[in-house]
């Protein structure tokens, strides 16, 4: 499934993906539209009921009101449009979000899924290359959001990748999903293309 296929399904199938994507345009092109925020805090009890020290747990809310979002945008995707005019009860940002971050972790899945015969061909093409050298010498190169080199990458990404070849290709892709490794993998390809000659470095 391609990246635009699974954002489509997503945004389809869940209120939350759509939401928090036509919020953001929202935000940027309008307002930041919170209505109200509230921070509860419950602490930690001994078995009497007492207080433990100062510790507890905090719980922040940040309120928006459907009806308010409705009057005030008119750009809303009209799916949106239908469920915000739908409710009566107000919208919890924190509670959204998470789910909108369910919804992405479906899409990069599917597309690990997808493209992963590519990834493990791109990565045995690389381990060819660089069978002569150490792979722990081996690190990606990867990048912020500023597009400057990490210094220390997160995640050794050749080595990853070679250790699952070492085992055979992993019939379950979602096995290499980690916040900080998908689009080094999509990376890993792309270099594995070129290096078995599929396509030319421009």
């Amino acid at each position: 499934m391609t990246f635009d296929a699974a954002r489509r399904k997503e945004h389809e199938d869940q209120f939350a993906f759509r939401f928090v994507y036509d919020l953001r345009n929202y935000t940027q092109h309008s307002e930041l539209p919170i209505k109200s925020f509230t921070l509860d805090w419950k602490a930690d009890l001994d078995k009497q009921g007492d207080p433990v020290g100062h510790t507890g747990t905090a719980a922040l809310k940040f309120i928006l009101d459907p009806a308010e979002l409705l009057a005030n945008y008119d750009k809303w995707h009209r799916l949106v449009r239908a469920d915000l005019a739908g409710m009566s009860h107000p919208l919890d940002v924190i509670a959204l979000h998470t789910d909108m971050l369910a919804s992405l972790t479906r899409i990069q899945l599917a597309v690990l899924k997808s493209e992963w015969p590519r990834i493990a061909s791109g990565a045995r093409a690389m381990q060819g290359l660089t069978s002569c050298l150490r792979h722990d010498a081996l690190r990606p190169m990867l990048h912020d959001e500023d597009g400057m080199p990490l210094e220390e990458p997160p995640v050794d990404t050749v080595a990853l990748v070679f250790a699952m070849l070492a085992r055979g290709e992993p019939s379950r892709p979602d096995e290499l999903l980690d916040p900080q490794f998908g689009w080094a993998l999509m990376r890993q390809a792309q270099m594995g293309d070129m290096a078995s000659g599929r396509v030319r470095s421009a």
